[in-house]
């Protein structure tokens, strides 16, 4: 009887060892990430609050619907990850501050109202100004990244004894890496093949005119916040995608007895992460959005 207590008592410590060691795995994997995600921030000279990185990546599309879909939507991202779910889209959103304006008499006569809804409701398909091929050019004639770099974490307990040491090491090898910038269609482009038979439904000044209301011109207090507001439809726009091509990346972490290694290889072109803009960067840039 007092040797299958003992051997209770090793399965039950054994089984609380385990867990402990997962959680601490799980929370060196989470830092490394950071990381990661804070290092090409930097090696990218790219906003850390704006880049989000692609939950586990995916195979990029081979349409231009597909790479307009992922541009268009208005998801929900506030840490460093990217949320994929369709929970809005830009242009649908931008349609609702058309017609929900109340006058265009505080617009400039170079910004139409009127005009705008025209240009809006002129072609039923809304496209952005640049097409799968034009990704597919700019990536085979971008540029590689390599590096390698690493950190050390120390934390220390109140009476200043070491209680955690972890070093993290990210080798990044990719063959091609790509920021790829594209904007609602706002202009024609008769020289592309692919755009030069749909029409500019964009109106950049709208927004941000919308965004600016001032004395309510535009836009009733309660329509502004519907919009704008904190809870809001018009939150965050995705201005660039992350793509990479071939190469690979390998992620070591050290934490005592502790080693957790991930090597990831990319065979094919995938999104890696989008770069989102907020509401101020951009309405108040006619020059981007």
């Amino acid at each position: 009887m007092l040797i299958k207590r003992s051997l209770n008592y090793f399965r039950i410590l054994l089984l609380c060892s385990c867990q402990f060691a997962l959680g601490q795995t799980n929370d060196l994997e989470k830092k490394s990430i950071e990381y990661l995600h804070q290092t090409l921030s930097t090696r990218l000279h790219l906003n850390s609050n704006q880049l989000k990185l692609y939950p586990d990546s995916a195979t990029i599309g081979n349409t231009s619907s597909w790479l307009w879909s992922v541009f268009d939507a208005m998801t929900v991202s506030n840490g460093i990850y990217y949320d994929p779910a369709q929970y809005n889209s830009f242009n649908v959103d931008y349609s609702s501050i058309l017609y929900e304006s109340k006058t265009s008499s505080c617009l400039s006569q170079t910004c139409s109202l009127d005009q705008a809804i025209l240009k809006y409701t002129s072609d039923s398909t809304h496209v952005w100004n640049k097409t799968i091929d034009d990704l597919n050019a700019e990536l085979k004639f971008s540029d590689s990244l390599t590096f390698i770099s690493d950190t050390t974490i120390v934390v220390y307990s109140d009476d200043g004894d070491i209680i955690e040491n972890d070093t993290i090491q990210i080798k990044v090898n990719f063959n091609h890496l790509l920021v790829f910038y594209s904007y609602p269609y706002s202009q024609k482009n008769s020289l592309n093949p692919q755009l030069q038979f749909y029409s500019p439904w964009y109106t950049p000044c709208i927004l941000q005119e919308a965004y600016r209301n001032e004395n309510y011109c535009m836009l009733s207090k309660d329509d502004w916040d519907s919009a704008f507001g904190p809870k809001g439809y018009m939150q965050q726009v995705c201005e660039a995608l992350i793509i990479v091509d071939g190469g690979n990346y390998e992620i070591t972490i050290s934490s005592g007895t502790l080693k957790f290694f991930k090597n990831t290889i990319i065979n094919s072109p995938i999104l890696f992460g989008v770069l989102m803009y907020s509401k101020k960067d951009l309405y108040n840039d006619i020059n981007k959005l």
